[in-house]
């Protein structure tokens, strides 16, 4: 699901939410009306990516890779205590990527 929020004079926050990965037609949406690459999709749908920074020079991407503690998971291992959220910022857009499932 993609929501799109114009904030001021052209700026926006596109929210893109999926329980699971993220599903073709949002996927079809965000490459050919808002730009975006396969590659940066493909990272911010990866439910294992790490926490990091980055800039795409061929899209003028930035790519911005949060951990959140995922206060459901009653596991042992660390690593599963974690879920990325990713947050892109094209032009004057700023996509929230949030594609994971959390448990109730």
């Amino acid at each position: 699901m993609i929501n799109e929020t114009v904030l001021d004079q052209g700026h926006k926050l596109i929210d893109v939410h999926s329980t699971k990965n993220l599903n073709d037609s949002d996927r079809t949406s965000l490459i050919e009306n808002y730009s975006l690459t396969n590659e940066i999709l493909d990272y911010a749908d990866d439910e294992n990516e790490r926490a990091r920074f980055e800039y795409d020079e061929y899209s003028q991407t930035f790519l911005i890779v949060y951990n959140v503690q995922n206060e459901n998971e009653q596991s042992d291992d660390l690593s599963q205590r974690v879920l990325p959220i990713s947050f892109a910022i094209k032009d004057k857009q700023l996509f929230c990527l949030l594609t994971m499932l959390l448990t109730m």
